[in-house]
C-alpha cells in the first residue's frame, strides 16, 4: 500500500494528483513533481505526485437553516436509510418501515399493503418516469402509482446499492451477487461476475465499479473485469461505498477508511487529515454534492470535499438540527436534504452570522434592523442605536442607554426611531443630530413599538397604547381608532403588504385595516364615535397559512386564535432577541460551503 503524504505537526492529506497541506502561515508552492512548504522547511518530491493540488479546510461562514420533517408532515418513520429525487420531482426517503415519498406538503407512505417486498428499504434508483426500490426481501418499481414486484430471483433479492449502468440498464448488488436488468421487470446475473458478496455499487457510462466484503474493488467495461486489490492501495476491509466525482477520481469508502483513486495514476490512496467522520449508525454512503464533489454522511456531521480541493464539516454547531448524518441528497433544485433523526431540508442558500455586543453592538437585544438609501445598516437594541457600513458595528451617539423597538425610512430619506419612554425620534437626511417628534396622548410608562410609512409619506406609529397616524406636513401624529379593538389596545407591528394594504397586529388579534378611512379618535366612525351611535366596521380577521416554526397565532377555521401554552409570557413581555445576517444579492452559493 501506497503511503501517504504527511508533514509532522500539520494536518495533510496526499492523493494522486491532489496533495493537501495546511502549515499555519507556511507557504506552499508546486514545481513538475516536487511540493515544498518553506514555511515549515519540509520538502517532498516523488514520480507520483504530478501537478498537486492544495487541498484546504474551507472556513464556515456561518449557520445554515434547516426545516425537519417528522410525524406531524406524515413522516412516522425517521430512521433514514437512502434518499433521491424521482424525474418528476419528489423526493423520496427509505426507512425501515417503507418508502416515504414527499409532496411539498405531506408525505405519503408506501409498505408492505401498498405492495413493497419488505418494509425496510435500503436503495432507490429513478429510471425514466419510474423508481426502482431496494429492499431487504426484495427488489421492486414504482410508476404510475402502482409497485409491482421484480420477476424471478430479483423479487427476493436482499439489496443492498443499486446504480444505472451502461445502456441505461438497472444494476443491483445484493447478498445474491450482482444483477443487471434484462427487460421489464426481469433481471440476469451479471456475466462473469466472480469476486464473491458485493456490498457496493457505482456506474459513470459504460464503466460499472463493485466493491466487495474482502476488500476489492471490480471494474467492469465493455464486457471484462478487472480486479484491483491491495496491490493496488487498497486496504484490508469491506468495501460499503464507491462514488466518481467531476474530476473523474473514484472515491472508496470502508467502515474506517476513505481512499481516493486517479484514472491517470491508476493506484488507490489512502485520506488523511480529514476529521474522524468514516462511522455511521446505519450502511456507510457516499454522495454528489451537485457540483463535482462528494458527501460523506457520518456520526460526526456531514462531510463534504469540493472538487476544487477543499472540504468542510456541517455538524450541529454549523446549523444541523443533529450532530450525525445517515444520507444526503443535493437535489437538482440545489437544495440540500439530510437523514438524521428524521429528514431535514435546508432553508435558502446562504449561511447566517450573527452579531452581538462584541462585534459593536450597544446590547444583545435586538428589536429591528433597517438598510438606509445609503446601504448603511441601522439596528435597534435595548441600550441604543448602532450602525454599520461594513463589518463591525458602531453606536450612534446620543442613544445610549434608551430602549428602541422600531426604525422606519421616510420618502425623503429621513430616519426615524422610536421605542419605550416613549420617544419618537427623527434624524433628517444629510443632518447629525436627531429631533424629538411629540406623541399627544402616549404618557410615561407607554412605548412606540412599529414604524411604517405609505409611499405618499404618511406614517403610521404603532404604540401601547394605540396606533397613530402622522400625516404629511402635520406638526404631530394623530390617534385613530381601530375598529374592533379596544381603545386602550397594545399594537405590537404593523406592515404593508405587496398590495399596499396596511396590517397591525396586537397581542391576540392581527389583521388588515382600512387604510386612509381610519378615522381619529371621537371623530367619524372610529371605536369612541360607535358608542354615540355611529356604525363601527367590523374587524377583518384573515386567515393566513402557517410559516414553519412559528408560534404565535395561529389561524383556526378562519379566525385567529393563540395556542394555548404553559407558561406563556404574560403581557408586555418581549421575547430576547439577537441579530443574525443572511447574505443577500450575492452568486449563488452551494449548500455547504462557499459559491463556485
Amino acid at each position: 500500500m501506497n503511503s501517504p503524504l504527511r508533514f509532522a505537526g500539520t494536518r495533510s492529506l496526499t492523493l494522486p494528483g491532489i496533495v493537501a497541506a495546511w502549515v499555519g502561515a507556511a507557504t506552499l508552492t508546486a514545481s513538475g513533481v516536487g511540493l515544498s512548504a518553506s514555511a515549515a522547511g519540509l520538502t517532498a518530491t516523488g514520480a507520483g505526485l504530478q501537478a498537486p493540488l492544495s487541498l484546504r479546510p474551507v472556513a464556515p461562514e456561518g449557520r445554515l437553516a434547516f426545516r425537519t420533517y417528522g410525524p406531524e408532515q406524515g413522516l412516522r418513520h425517521r430512521s433514514i436509510t437512502a434518499i433521491t429525487q424521482d424525474a418528476r420531482g419528489f423526493v423520496w426517503a427509505g426507512t425501515e418501515g417503507g418508502a416515504y415519498r414527499y409532496d411539498g406538503s405531506g408525505f405519503t407512505l408506501f409498505s408492505l399493503g401498498s405492495g413493497l417486498p419488505g418494509a425496510w428499504v435500503r436503495a432507490f434508483l429513478p429510471d425514466g418516469e419510474g423508481l426502482w426500490i431496494g429492499t431487504r426481501e426484495g427488489f421492486c418499481r414504482y410508476q404510475g402509482g402502482r409497485i409491482t414486484r421484480a420477476e424471478g430471483a430479483a423479487g427476493q433479492a436482499r439489496i443492498r446499492q443499486l446504480a444505472k449502468g451502461p445502456e441505461g440498464r438497472a444494476w443491483f448488488v445484493s447478498d445474491e451477487g450482482v444483477f443487471r436488468r434484462a427487460r421489464g421487470l426481469s433481471f440476469e446475473a451479471a456475466p462473469g461476475w466472480e469476486g464473491g458478496r458485493a456490498l457496493a455499487i457505482h456506474a459513470q457510462g459504460p464503466v460499472v465499479w463493485i466493491g466487495t466484503e474482502e476488500g476489492a474493488v471490480w471494474r467492469f467495461e465493455r464486457g471484462d473485469w478487472t480486479r484491483y486489490g491491495t496491490a493496488d492501495g487498497l486496504v484490508h476491509g469491506p468495501v460499503k461505498a464507491l462514488l466518481q466525482d467531476g474530476a473523474g477520481r473514484l472515491w472508496v469508502r470502508t467502515a474506517k477508511v476513505l481512499l481516493v483513486r486517479d484514472e491517470a495514476q491508476g493506484r488507490f490512496r489512502p485520506v488523511e487529515g480529514l476529521p474522524p467522520v468514516l462511522n455511521t449508525i446505519y450502511e456507510e454512503s457516499l454522495a454528489s454534492d451537485g457540483n463535482g464533489g462528494v458527501l460523506v454522511p457520518s456520526n460526526a456531521g456531514l462531510l463534504r470535499i469540493t472538487r476544487s480541493g477543499g472540504w468542510s464539516l456541517l455538524d450541529d454547531g454549523r446549523g444541523l438540527p443533529y450532530h450525525w448524518a445517515n444520507a444526503a441528497l443535493v437535489d437538482r433544485s440545489g437544495v440540500l436534504w439530510v437523514s438524521n433523526f428524521g429528514l431535514s431540508r435546508q432553508l435558502g442558500t446562504g449561511a447566517w452570522t450573527s452579531a452581538t455586543k462584541a462585534d459593536g453592538l450597544p446590547s444583545d437585544s435586538v428589536w429591528a434592523i433597517h438598510r438606509d438609501h445609503g446601504g448603511i445598516l441601522w439596528v435597534a437594541s435595548a441600550a441604543g442605536l448602532a450602525k454599520s457600513r461594513g463589518p463591525g458595528f458602531e453606536a450612534v451617539a446620543g442613544t445610549a442607554g434608551l430602549v428602541f423597538y422600531a426604525l422606519a425610512e421616510g420618502p425623503d430619506g429621513s430616519l426615524w426611531a422610536g421605542g419605550e419612554g416613549p420617544f419618537l425620534l427623527r434624524l433628517g437626511r444629510g443632518k447629525a443630530s436627531w429631533d424629538r417628534v411629540p406623541v399627544p396622548g402616549l404618557e410615561a410608562g407607554s412605548q412606540v413599538n412599529g414604524l411604517v410609512f405609505e409611499p405618499d409619506g404618511t406614517l403610521w406609529i404603532a404604540a401601547n397604547p394605540g396606533l397613530y397616524r402622522l400625516a404629511p406636513g402635520a406638526a404631530a401624529p394623530v390617534r385613530v381608532g381601530i375598529p374592533g379593538a379596544k381603545e386602550d389596545g397594545d399594537v405590537r407591528a404593523l406592515a404593508l403588504d405587496g398590495k399596499g394594504a396596511l396590517w397591525a397586529a396586537g397581542r391576540s388579534w392581527i389583521g388588515p385595516l382600512p387604510g386612509r378611512r381610519l378615522e381619529p379618535l371621537g371623530h367619524g366612525p372610529g371605536p369612541a364615535a360607535a358608542q354615540a351611535g355611529h356604525p363601527r366596521p367590523a374587524a377583518r380577521r384573515q386567515p393566513v397559512g402557517r410559516l414553519p416554526g412559528a408560534r404565535g397565532p395561529q389561524p383556526s377555521e378562519g379566525r385567529w386564535r393563540r395556542p394555548e401554552a404553559a407558561g406563556a409570557p404574560g403581557p408586555g413581555h418581549r421575547p430576547h432577541l439577537q441579530l443574525h445576517r443572511l447574505p443577500h444579492g450575492r452568486p449563488r452559493r452551494h449548500p455547504l460551503g462557499r459559491h463556485e
